[in-house]
């Protein structure tokens, strides 16, 4: 510990580093839901205690998990039906100012005429 306090903040140990802390979680889990029965002969033993903890931990994050792949299938259709939803209105619209284009022409190209014929 005391060498750790002498390095300086751009000095880096050599040692290697241990694994992430999620690969360390399992392998703990893991560990005691393998010795889950050998605790409850026991009885209530502060092992049997942290086993049930984390094993209620475990629960609850796999059904979080579970709720957010839930929602992220749900945000993903929605995307999707909007998208071609857009598409169609955009591919709709565009058409409509084509025609309105041509008729505007259409109406102005009857006007100068029929402008020219009260002149006449």
């Amino acid at each position: 510990l005391g060498s750790w306090l002498k390095l300086k903040s751009t000095e880096l140990p050599s040692a290697s580093f241990p694994a992430p802390p999620s690969a360390t979680m399992k392998s703990v889990v893991l560990a005691l839901v393998l010795l889950a029965p050998f605790s409850a002969a026991i009885g209530e033993s502060p092992v049997s205690k942290a086993l049930e903890l984390l094993t209620s931990l475990s629960e609850k994050i796999t059904a979080q998990g579970e709720t957010a792949e839930k929602q992220y299938a749900e945000f993903a259709e929605y995307c999707k039906t909007t998208e071609k939803q857009l598409e169609f209105d955009i591919t709709t619209g565009e058409k409509e100012v084509a025609d309105l284009t041509a008729s505007i022409e259409q109406s102005s190209a009857t006007m100068s005429s029929l402008s020219t014929k009260i002149e006449e």
